[in-house]
């Protein structure tokens, strides 16, 4: 004879609980992320390719989104919801330890390989998702953009769009969905990008430019930016990518100065405006016309450079120039600060990059007399990446001497530079490093219910903090990776 409903739900063992919670949450979520499609809409023009981004086509915004209305019925924060109100099957959930769920990450460290005949290897970026890393090979008499792939392991020489031998550099990669499209310069200071399929195109300059280079592009929607030379001075400029011909291209200031790199979203780039000689730090607004200097009243700097930004721009690296010397800084919550040693074995001289949500920022600093990586966290301020392996994750490495971090995924745990291997060659690298869990948005070390409701207004708003793969996209892989979250697999 069958007991009390109350016995038999007891009964049920905690992997079955886990289970059906798992199909439960992925299921209302999914259904969520499928009526928000529905309902939200796609522009004409590349609709296969935005119908996966989840962005409306040539424009970059995001279509409108209904309410995660199915999951938020029971664990919504304005519900007064308390765990007696959670159904049994997730009670045993609701208190997952974050930081237990990011111990099952592994530090790995893989050097880029080098095709025959390439004397050495620089690694210039990496795409939001970790997957891809483009830089530059040398090559006897020849230097050439290459584009790695993390999937296949295979490092692709990227040809010139003129053909023969030539000199050519890729500074930017988007994610797999777009193809890896890359961006860089080609002799003779030409911008250029390759497409999925590696060919190349040069692309166009406003008349009277003679020159000029694409510095970064954003995951999804194709904008690009980089700056042209009318004469010797440079001038931000935007593209708007399109194979095989019809990008367009126009100014982002009256004003010169380099934009050295575009948000993951696309909707605010970074660099620096000369004023009188002088580079200053600046962000502009794509589409809006906007541009603002970076630094604040109190700022220790006499001039400052800002190289990369965060998934939605509000946060934003580089250095500044105190006296004579570079420092690393970061622009937060309006006001701009150095980074710091708290050993003092270190003096970080670039900040040339910064996560998604700004958990992690890289770059590089002087060690003695020569330079090193680094890594810095709000926790611990800068420290040495090759030490960071090490010390942290018994990740050695005899004879390597990881100089430049370049720059680092959306999720903060791929990292792409550049050093000296044990022969004595520069070669690139990536690094991977376990970090805290992207579904913990409350910040309390638990991923619980107290997560649920963060997640649901940052993906019904588009907002960064959705955005838990770091890709520069929010969609169903991210209800995907939150529901696994809840469940204690935050890989």
């Amino acid at each position: 004879m069958r007991g009390p409903a109350s016995a038999r739900a007891g009964s049920i063992s905690l992997a079955a609980a886990s289970r059906y919670a798992k199909r439960w949450a992925v299921l209302a979520l999914s259904l969520a992320h499928v009526s928000r499609a529905r309902f939200g809409g796609h522009a004409a023009g590349m609709a296969g390719v935005h119908r996966v981004l989840g962005t409306r086509a040539g424009t970059g915004v995001r279509p409108a989104r209904t309410t995660l209305h199915h999951f938020l019925f029971l664990m919504s924060p304005g519900s007064a919801m308390h765990l007696s109100r959670i159904p049994f099957f997730l009670a045993p959930l609701a208190l997952t330890p974050a930081s237990s769920m990011s111990a099952q990450q592994v530090a790995d460290f893989h050097a880029i390989p080098m095709p025959a005949g390439a004397t050495s290897a620089t690694a210039k970026a990496i795409s939001p998702d970790g997957s891809y890393v483009v830089g530059q090979l040398t090559f006897s008499g020849d230097q050439r953009a290459y584009r790695w792939s993390a999937t296949t392991g295979v490092t692709t020489v990227l040809p010139h769009a003129a053909g023969g031998i030539d000199f050519s550099e890729a500074g930017g990669v988007s994610i797999p969905q777009t193809g890896g499209t890359t961006v860089g310069v080609r002799r003779p200071f030409l911008p250029c990008a390759w497409n999925s399929a590696g060919a190349a195109f040069d692309q166009p300059l406003p008349g009277g430019v003679t020159g000029g280079r694409i510095e970064d592009l954003s995951s999804a929607n194709f904008l690009s930016v980089g700056y042209g030379l009318v004469g010797s001075i440079p001038y931000p400029l935007q593209w708007a990518l399109s194979f095989p011909s019809g990008t367009s291209v126009t100014y982002l200031d009256t004003l010169p100065g380099v934009a050295h790199a575009i948000s993951a979203f696309g909707n605010l780039a970074v660099g620096e405006r000369r004023i009188g000689g002088v580079a200053h730090a600046v962000r502009w607004g794509l589409g809006t016309g906007s541009a603002s200097l970076l630094d604040d009243a109190t700022s220790p700097f006499e001039s400052s450079v800002a190289l990369r930004t965060s998934t939605d721009g509000s946060i934003s690296v580089g250095y500044g120039i105190d006296g004579s010397f570079p420092v690393a800084a970061q622009w937060r919550d309006g006001q701009t600060s150095a980074l710091t040693d708290p050993t003092g074995a270190l003096l970080p001289l670039v900040a040339s990059a910064v996560s998604g949500l700004g958990q992690r920022i890289v770059g590089t600093a002087l060690k003695s007399s020569s330079t090193a990586a680094f890594v810095w966290d709000a926790d611990d301020g800068v420290r040495e990446l090759q030490q960071v392996l090490a010390q942290d994750h018994g990740v050695t490495l005899p004879g390597w001497h990881l100089l430049f971090a370049e720059d680092i995924s959306g999720d903060g745990r791929c990292i792409a530079g550049w050093g000296v291997n044990p022969a004595g060659v520069k070669q690139a690298f990536r690094v991977v490093l376990p970090g805290p869990c992207p579904a913990d948005l409350s910040g309390d070390g638990y991923v619980s219910m107290a997560d649920v409701g963060p997640f649901s207004v940052a993906y019904n708003s588009g907002g960064a903090q959705a955005d838990l793969n770091g890709d520069g996209l929010v969609n169903l892989v991210d209800i995907a990776i939150f529901s696994a979250a809840l469940q204690g697999d935050c890989d």
